[in-house]
C-alpha cells in the first residue's frame, strides 16, 4: 500500500511506516546500515539530539533498552535481535507476574534443532495498537533446506483459524508464504495441561499468574520445508491481520 506516515522510535533505532492498507512496517536502522555498508553505501549520522520519549509516541510502551549481552553462537540460528519489540524480562503484559519468567536468553533445543532465544518480536492489533501488525526485512541471507520457527500466539480468538503469516523472500524476487493456523501450527502461549494444545509445546515454563490454575506458558515449533533449497532466502516478513489472536516470534533457525 501507499505509505501514509513515517515515525522514528524515540531512541532512533527503528523507523515505522503506516500504509494505506492498514499495515505497519518496522525497520531496524542499524541492520539496514550494516547491509548498506556491505554494498559500500552509507549515510552520515545526524548531529541533532534525538527526541526524548513521550507518552504520546507510538513506541512509548516498548522497553527502552532491547540490547542483549552477547551469547555463544548457535549453529543455524538467525539473529533478528534488531527487530525485537520486548526483552524476555519485559514481555508486554501489564501484569508483572504474567510473563515468560522461566525463559532465559540462550539455547533451546526442539528435537534435533537448536534455537537461540534472546527476545520477543510481538505483532500488534486491536488489543495492542502500539505494536506493528507487520515487520519486514528480517535478514536471513542463506540457502537452506528447512526454516524453523519458535513461536506462540496471544490474546483470545477462534480455536482454529489463520492468525498471520510468514513470507520468505528469495534473492531472485520470488516468495513463499507460510500461513499461521491457530490450532494447527501455532497455539496460545497459555498452556492448560488438562487440555493439551495442538501442536504440543516444545518448551514450557512457570508463570505466577497461572500457577493457581496449574497452567504453564509455552512455545511451539513450526518446521517449513523449503521447496527451493538451491535459492538464497534474502529476508523474512512477519504479519497479522490483528483482529483477535496475535502471533509472536521467539526464535528462528535454519538447516
Amino acid at each position: 500500500g501507499i505509505v501514509n506516515a513515517l515515525r522514528f522510535s524515540p531512541d532512533g533505532v527503528h523507523l515505522a511506516a503506516a500504509t494505506s492498507d492498514h499495515a505497519a512496517v518496522l525497520w531496524n536502522l542499524a541492520a539496514v546500515r550494516t547491509e548498506l555498508k556491505a554494498l559500500n553505501l552509507d549515510w552520515v549520522a545526524p548531529t541533532l539530539a534525538l527526541p526524548t520519549n513521550s507518552a504520546a509516541d507510538g513506541f512509548s510502551s516498548l522497553p527502552e533498552d532491547l540490547h542483549q549481552a552477547a551469547l555463544p553462537p548457535v549453529r543455524g540460528a538467525v539473529d533478528f535481535s534488531g527487530y525485537f519489540t520486548h526483552t524476555l524480562a519485559n514481555y508486554f503484559s501489564n501484569e508483572t507476574d504474567n510473563r515468560f519468567s522461566d525463559l532465559k536468553p540462550g539455547r533451546i533445543r526442539a528435537g534435533a534443532i537448536d534455537f537461540q532465544v534472546q527476545g520477543i518480536l510481538q505483532l500488534g492489533g486491536l488489543m495492542v495498537p502500539q505494536l506493528p501488525r507487520s515487520v519486514g526485512g528480517i535478514p536471513i541471507h542463506r540457502q537452506c533446506r528447512r526454516v524453523h520457527f519458535l513461536h506462540a500466539s496471544t490474546w483470545d480468538g477462534p480455536a482454529v483459524g489463520e492468525i498471520g503469516r510468514y513470507t520468505l523472500h528469495f534473492r531472485d524476487g520470488s516468495t513463499e508464504t507460510i500461513p499461521l493456523i491457530h490450532g494447527v501450527n501455532i497455539h496460545d502461549w497459555w498452556v492448560d495441561p488438562a487440555n493439551p494444545p495442538r501442536p504440543a509445546p516444545v518448551w514450557t515454563g512457570a508463570n505466577a499468574h497461572l500457577s493457581s490454575k496449574g497452567w504453564t506458558v509455552g512455545l511451539f515449533h513450526l518446521t517449513w520445508d523449503n521447496p527451493h533449497p538451491e535459492r538464497e532466502i534474502s529476508f523474512l516478513s512477519f504479519e497479522t491481520d490483528g483482529k483477535t489472536r496475535l502471533p509472536l516470534l521467539a526464535a528462528l533457525s535454519t538447516e
